[in-house]
């Protein structure tokens, strides 16, 4: 699904204020699971990455660590998942890639 556009609430600053902001996905790659996301929260954590107090945040930042969605797309190593499955993401570490669990 490359050059998909897709919407998100981001924080531009570190006030804490989400706005609609829209970009573009990149390729799905070999081992990736593109979800469409059904639900997100929002913690504390997020709150605490917004601020900076985690580590310095790249903005606009688009918040949520915890997801579920609908897999929609699958790369071609990707053996566990299949095009319609219900799945949720967890961002479990500092490098802030995720480990998709069923």
């Amino acid at each position: 699904m490359e050059g998909k556009r897709v919407i998100g609430l981001a924080a531009r600053d570190s006030s804490g204020h989400l706005s609609p902001f829209s970009f573009t996905l990149r390729k799905t790659g070999t081992e990736d699971v593109l979800l469409k996301v059904l639900f997100c929260g929002m913690d504390h954590t997020d709150l605490l990455q917004i601020r900076s107090e985690i580590q310095p945040p790249n903005y606009p930042l688009v918040p949520g660590h915890e997801v579920v969605g609908e897999v929609v797309e699958l790369g071609s190593e990707v053996k566990k998942f299949k095009v319609g499955d219900s799945c949720w993401s967890w961002l479990h570490s500092r490098i802030l890639w995720c480990m998709l669990v069923l």
